[in-house]
């Protein structure tokens, strides 16, 4: 990590607020930059919360970050931290969900209370700011590097391997300045980040403790701009995808829950549909007015919010895959997309990426995905289909892109 700067909004202006209404606070202004920054990165690059569809029931409030008391306490310090949340809240400058749950029992689930920026200042365009304070950078980087040091050996190796691939930055850049007429203003503002970070070597590589997914520079940046990553001979390199990756892990997590006198009809058929990629088209195919994205927020969704349309299809053709669904999501709902992403973080990372880097393979892994030199098309495919096979007898559907 190469945090010495923070990124600030342009139509914020914290030095002035702090001198005019909170000069006792004025001194502590790099903590003020710190958390207005802490939360506009997460909201541009952290895919948990940039890239929720906006169909999701209550979107807004789940692009909130969480951010725990405990560690707030120690990077801000005990005596501050609350009072800089209260100066940022009563401003207008962030909001919060406001809510707070503690872990009393083993089964509970704690929760932080989560906080946003204020919609202006994420629609607006942003700048940097330098840390003035030497200080507080060390216990940053103390910080980042006692992560580092708690990391899994095939994580690390993977953090160092990223390092060293290629960006084409120059290119990056044009399709930048063409890009500016067709995004968002907030799809700006998060491209912008992803290239300023790969331009200043501000590597940033984390492992979620509940999905164990990898979030780094190169996942987080638009899947167009993929296109840009080279290897260490500036070959552009191609991704290898696994095709209706969420149907098809689901089909997996089916073949991990279900008992084998439930393997049989529908779930047999959903596995085919799966493995052969042609689950989307099939539901789109039949239900009216149905897309990809209201396919996913039914699996993930309350029981309560699934559309009816989509409920009925289900219960008529894919019953027990419906009773699957229902009872995995029964103590909450968001736990089926946690075992996904677990399931594909076993086999994504913690399977086939020690498998690549003992070939010595370069490879940048994207969730389901792995990008890799042309070169290694044939071998990685085959490394793919024999692990997914020798674990659930089932070889996913992949495309190169």
């Amino acid at each position: 990590m190469n945090k010495q700067r923070f990124a600030i909004p342009n139509n914020l202006n914290l030095e002035k607020l702090l001198q005019d209404k909170y000069p006792h606070y004025s001194a502590h202004l790099y903590k003020f930059y710190y958390l207005v920054d802490h939360l506009l990165e997460n909201r541009f690059l952290n895919h948990k919360y940039s890239q929720m569809p906006k169909a999701i029931k209550n979107a807004s409030k789940k692009r909130m970050i969480p951010l725990n008391s405990q560690i707030l306490k120690k990077i801000l310090v005990d005596r501050y931290y609350r009072d800089i949340l209260d100066i940022l809240l009563a401003e207008e400058i962030i909001e919060t969900d406001n809510q707070y749950k503690k872990k009393i029992k083993p089964d509970d689930v704690a929760k932080s209370k989560a906080y946003s920026l204020m919609q202006k200042y994420i629609n607006a365009s942003f700048h940097y700011v330098p840390c003035t304070s030497k200080l507080f950078l060390d216990k940053l980087e103390k910080r980042k590097q006692k992560e580092i040091d708690n990391l899994a050996p095939h994580h690390n190796a993977i953090r160092e391997m990223l390092k060293v691939i290629n960006f084409d930055i120059t290119a990056a850049e044009k399709q930048f300045t063409r890009d500016q007429n067709v995004l968002t203003s907030s799809q700006l503002n998060s491209l912008r980040m992803s290239l300023d970070k790969l331009l200043a070597q501000d590597y940033y590589f984390s492992v979620d403790k509940k999905s164990n997914r990898l979030y780094h520079n190169y996942d987080q940046i638009r899947r167009e701009y993929r296109k840009f990553i080279l290897d260490k001979n500036n070959c552009r390199m191609i991704e290898v995808d696994i095709s209706n990756s969420q149907p098809f892990f689901l089909a997996l997590l089916f073949k991990e829950l279900a008992d084998d006198n439930e393997l049989v009809n529908d779930v047999l058929h959903y596995f085919e549909l799966t493995a052969n990629a042609k689950f989307y088209d099939y539901v789109k195919d039949r239900v009216a007015k149905i897309s990809k994205v209201d396919i996913i927020q039914f699996f993930y969704c309350e029981t309560r919010h699934e559309k009816k349309r989509l409920k009925l299809f289900f219960i008529e053709q894919f019953p027990i895959c419906y009773e699957l669904i229902t009872e995995m999501k029964k103590n909450n709902h968001a736990d089926i997309a946690n075992e996904l992403m677990k399931l594909e973080a076993d086999m994504m990372i913690n399977t086939i990426a020690p498998i690549l880097l003992e070939k010595n393979i370069q490879f940048v892994p994207v969730h389901d995905s792995v990008m890799i030199s042309p070169k290694y098309k044939n071998v990685v495919i085959n490394i793919i289909r024999k692990e997914f096979f020798k674990k659930y007898n089932m070889n996913p559907p992949l495309k190169v892109k």
